[in-house]
């Protein structure tokens, strides 16, 4: 079908069970053409006892979501910070705007999940597209680790709200070359510059538990499933 395909995460325990408090994040995913699902997670969900991921589709498309940034970050110690800049955009579906038509003029809350080392403060969502460039302070630069960013945008018509989560964006911060130049973008020469939507996992891997949709006990995701209207 042409649903959108969703990945839940959900910190769990040393025992495999869901952590305590541990919140139920959502991004969006993508299928190839064999029906594989693609997807990036940042390492905070991956790391410790690792997580429980769901693969899910909702009842209705409410339209896409997507954020990008720079693949690579490439290290320069003469600089005080280093700019990221992200991009969000959202698709509207048919779905969405025949729901806009008939519930009347729609609100729009971006909220944008970066990695706690950028500082900086977004502009207002318009709806269509937005561009947010945050800082990276030198001092925070670790070459050999990745930033990672999503977006989730709450539309609200009427009484309604329709959540519309994004993909995971990862951006690579890659040592210094041997000028002592500096690059950020995909054509980094220093350091690993492939990019790509995958998860690079530590020396030990980290466990990761596969929980098909609507099954086991955990009423949490069963009520996070339904919030999301999914199937």
């Amino acid at each position: 079908n042409n649903l959108p395909v969703y990945v839940l995460t959900q910190k769990t325990g040393a025992d495999g069970k869901p952590a305590p408090d541990a919140l139920v994040h959502t991004y969006a995913a993508t299928v190839d053409a064999d029906g594989n699902v693609n997807f990036t997670l940042p390492s905070g969900d991956m790391n410790g006892n690792g997580c429980a991921v769901a693969i899910v589709q909702p009842t209705t498309d409410y339209g896409t979501l997507t954020i990008s940034g720079p693949a690579t970050i490439q290290q320069n110690t003469t600089v005080e910070g280093y700019p990221v800049t992200y991009t969000v955009t959202y698709t509207m579906s048919d779905s969405m705007k025949n729901i806009i038509k008939e519930g009347g003029t729609p609100t729009y809350s971006l909220t944008i999940n970066k990695d706690t080392r950028l500082t900086g403060t977004p502009g207002t969502f318009s709806g269509t597209s937005i561009d947010v460039t945050y800082t990276l302070p030198n001092g925070d630069f670790t070459a050999g680790e990745s930033l990672f960013a999503s977006a989730e945008l709450t539309i609200t018509v009427g009484n309604a709200e329709y959540i519309v989560p994004s993909n995971v964006a990862e951006t690579k911060m890659t040592g210094s070359d041997s000028t002592g130049g500096d690059s950020t973008g995909g054509d980094s020469t220093g350091g690993d510059s492939t990019g790509g939507g995958h998860y690079h996992p530590d020396p030990t891997p980290v466990p990761v538990i596969v929980i098909p949709p609507k099954t086991g006990d955990m009423t949490i995701w069963q009520s996070i499933l339904n919030f999301l209207g999914i199937k």
